[in-house]
Order: C-alpha cells, then sequence, then structure tokens
C-alpha cells in the first residue's frame, strides 16, 4: 500500500503540472512517460484516471498502447489492491485508507513509514482534522523511546524511520500551512529545528520523493513567518540562531527578510516573483493557493503604508510596491470591505475617516431598538392568535351545550389573555 500511495501522489502531482501547463513541453513530456513507464497499468487503468492520462497521452504524442493491454487476472490480488487504494486516494477517500494503514502500526520496524503514509493520505483528502492524532501517536512513540528527559535514542530507528520521522514532523507543519494557520505553523517549525536540524536536509526530500521537495518546505517556512510576523520584529527575528541556520540552508530566505526589515518592499515583491513564485506553482498543495498567499503578503504591506498615513494615492502605493494600478485598487476595496475600515476610496484617493464614538453608540441603540420592535410585534401578534383562538373554541363549546355565552362565564384562567397581561409580559420579556 505505501507503494501504491506514492504512485498515486506522482500521478496526482504530474496531472496537475500538464493541466495548468507548468514546465517546458519537455519536462512536461518527460513526467508523463515517467508515468506510463512506471506507474502499474491497474493504476492507469481505473476508473478515475483512465479518461485523464489517455487525453494526456493523446496530447504529447505518446503512444496509448498500454491502456488496451489486456488487465492482471482479477483473481490477481496485488493487482485488485492496486486499483482499490489508488480508486480510494483519487477520489478523496481517505477513512477507509487511515483504518487499513492503522492496522500496520503494529509493524514498529515500519511504524514511522507507516505514519507519514497516513499523513499524506489525510493532507490529499483535506481531512485535516486528524493531523492531531497523527501528532499524538508520533509524539507517544517517542516517549516510549525516550533515553533521557532531553534527547531521543534516534540510533534505535532504521535510516528509513529516522528520514520518515523527520518528514512528518515537515508534513504536519505543512498541513497547518495549507489551512492558513500560518502563526502556528511558523513556531512549530522552528521549534522541530531546534530539536533536530535535519528536518531540513535536503536528502529528506530527493527526486525519488515526490510529495513535497526541499525548496517547497523551505518556502512554506519563509512564507508562513513573513504572514504571521509584524514587520517591526522582522529585524530581532533574523536574528534568531534557528532562523540563521535556516539562512544557509536557503539563502533566498535571508534576502527576502533583508529587503522586509529594511522595507523594501519593491524588491521584496520583486524577488518573490522571481524565485518564490515558480516554486509555489510548481507544488500541486501550494499552487492553488497561491494567489491567496500573494493577496495575504500584499495586504500586509497595505496595512504598514495605511497605519502611517489619513490620505494616500492608490498610484503611490501601484508604483512604490511596483504592482499593478487594478491590482492594488481592488485589494483595497476588497480589504476595506471585509474588515470594515474606516478607510474610504475615491478614485484615486484612499483617506481615513475617523467614526465619532457617539454616532456609533446611537447606530447601535437605534438598531438594537429596531430588533426589540420586531420582538414585540412579532409577540402581541401571537398573543392577539392565541386569544382568538380560546374564544372561538369557548364559543364553539356553548353552541354544542346550547348556553348562551357571556364573558362573566368564561373559566378566571382565561383572563391571562387580557392584553394587559400580555402587555406586562412583554415588559418583562
Amino acid at each position: 500500500m505505501l507503494s501504491d500511495i506514492q504512485n498515486i501522489v506522482y500521478l496526482k502531482k504530474v496531472s496537475y503540472l500538464l493541466e495548468n501547463e507548468i514546465g517546458t513541453h519537455e519536462e512536461r513530456t518527460n513526467w508523463l512517460r515517467n508515468i506510463v513507464k512506471d506507474i502499474p497499468v491497474s493504476i492507469l487503468t481505473s476508473s478515475s484516471v483512465k479518461e485523464k492520462i489517455n487525453g494526456f497521452c493523446l496530447q504529447y504524442s505518446i503512444s496509448t498502447n498500454f491502456m488496451s493491454t489486456e488487465l492482471p487476472d482479477k483473481q490477481n490480488k496485488k493487482a485488485r489492491n492496486n486499483r482499490s487504494t489508488a480508486e480510494r486516494l483519487l477520489q478523496n477517500e481517505s477513512a477507509s485508507l487511515l483504518s487499513e494503514l492503522g492496522s500496520k502500526l503494529l509493524d514498529k520496524e515500519k511504524y514511522y513509514q507507516t505514519i507519514e503514509a497516513m499523513c499524506i493520505v489525510i493532507i490529499l483528502g483535506k481531512d485535516f482534522k486528524k493531523i492531531p492524532e497523527i501528532e499524538y501517536k508520533l509524539q507517544t512513540n517517542l516517549d516510549e523511546l525516550t533515553v533521557s528527559k532531553t534527547k531521543h535514542c534516534h540510533s534505535t530507528f532504521s535510516s528509513k524511520e529516522l528520514q520518515s520521522l523527520r518528514r512528518t514532523k515537515a508534513l504536519i507543519c505543512f498541513s497547518l500551512f495549507l489551512q492558513g494557520y500560518y502563526l502556528t505553523c511558523s513556531q512549530k517549525v522552528f521549534q522541530f529545528i531546534e530539536k533536530d536540524s535535519k528536518i531540513l536536509d535536503k536528502a529528506l526530500w530527493n527526486d525519488t520523493y515526490d510529495f513535497i521537495k526541499a525548496e517547497d518546505l523551505y518556502s512554506m517556512i519563509l512564507i508562513s513567518a513573513s504572514l504571521s510576523m509584524p514587520l517591526n520584529t522582522v529585524r530581532h527575528f533574523i536574528k534568531l540562531p534557528d532562523v540563521i541556520f535556516y539562512f544557509e540552508v536557503f539563502p533566498s530566505a535571508k534576502d527576502l527578510f533583508y529587503l522586509l526589515k529594511s522595507t523594501k518592499f519593491k524588491s521584496f515583491f520583486a524577488c518573490w516573483t522571481k524565485l518564490l513564485k515558480p516554486i509555489c506553482r510548481r507544488n500541486q498543495l501550494v499552487g492553488p493557493k497561491l494567489e491567496e498567499i500573494e493577496r495575504a503578503l500584499r495586504t500586509k504591506i497595505y496595512i504598514f503604508y495605511l497605519s502611517m498615513s489619513t490620505r494616500i494615492q492608490v498610484s503611490y502605493l501601484s508604483n512604490t510596491l511596483g504592482i499593478e494600478y487594478d491590482i492594488v485598487s481592488n485589494d483595497l476595496k476588497e480589504l476595506f470591505s471585509k474588515r470594515k475600515a474606516n478607510f474610504v476610496l475615491e478614485g484615486d484617493i484612499i483617506s481615513y475617516k475617523k467614526q465619532s464614538t457617539l454616532n456609533n453608540i446611537a447606530s447601535i441603540l437605534q438598531s438594537n431598538e429596531h430588533e426589540i420592535s420586531k420582538l414585540l410585534e412579532l409577540q402581541n401578534r401571537k398573543n392577539t392568535e392565541l386569544k382568538d383562538s380560546i374564544q372561538s373554541y369557548i364559543i364553539e363549546n356553548n353552541r354544542t351545550n346550547d348556553i348562551p355565552v357571556t364573558y362573566e362565564d368564561e373559566d378566571p384562567s382565561m383572563h391571562l389573555c387580557n392584553s394587559d397581561t400580555f402587555g406586562a409580559s412583554e415588559e418583562r420579556n
């Protein structure tokens, strides 16, 4: 099952790259050839992927003879399992896969490899609520192997197990990043780095590991820290020992953070577009979030300028930041609308309008008065309907018994329907 999951990861990644025409034509052709060559036919011809793969092959002039190859016998257990795993993973049916993988945790020699596979399945299915359970299983097993209060006995692990342990820690952070928990992601990843800096080792994310690459991890750290950190703390952040180590591994991050520290935002965005954007676009998980991430980065810088001015021009921001005018304008409109900010955009001018506290209070009171009036009107209507219903019942009952109807004949409890009584009740409510 572990190899099947890796096959599906590569298949999903290449499908994303081909659909979005990322990479050169030659690169895309080679990726597709690798799929046809390396992934079992039982997976490529499964109902969830067959039509798509066939279309790609025709588009890139690759033979589709394998599509007509006689499939393995239906009694071939391995072929059935391949197809079953593929179908469930491609359709994001993670529950049954996680259950099967969970049963494999009894094999302590492959414990962390199984945990890593479970983490991948969860992330692909975007079933992030199960990530804390993964982290708990990871930590519980580590606690059992603790040889002192501060050091874990990594020497007891095989090389593959140790690699999976480190990758799983990074994947936990990656799941936080994908959910938009940038501050928590940034904090957790540097906690992991402090305890075991080899989590950043490029050898962990070699060419045969297709889910995320080393540059994906490094970019995730940079983006999370950039979005979650106040600009006035950057100068302290870049001096932290673990951050300095991270800069040694990924020098581009150092360049970008120093541009932020120096408030050279135009250069920062130019560097981002040149260095980080291509990396993000190639990842099938980060690529779809790229527009959201870039808008968040731009908004962070807009707020920096708006916090220092009561009046500023859109054209000034556009020229200063090197961002297209229409993008800046649309970003600001969305920002002001969502946050109900005291800024007004009129033409090219952004101006701050301080609202009176008394006006705000009056507006709230007026709104409350309106809501209370609606509730009282509804209650009065219900009271009238109840009174009419009871009186109709009395009239009908008296007619049935041929007794003349007078209000004196009503049960004393019927006086609960007196309008004064309901008025008093309304006041209490």
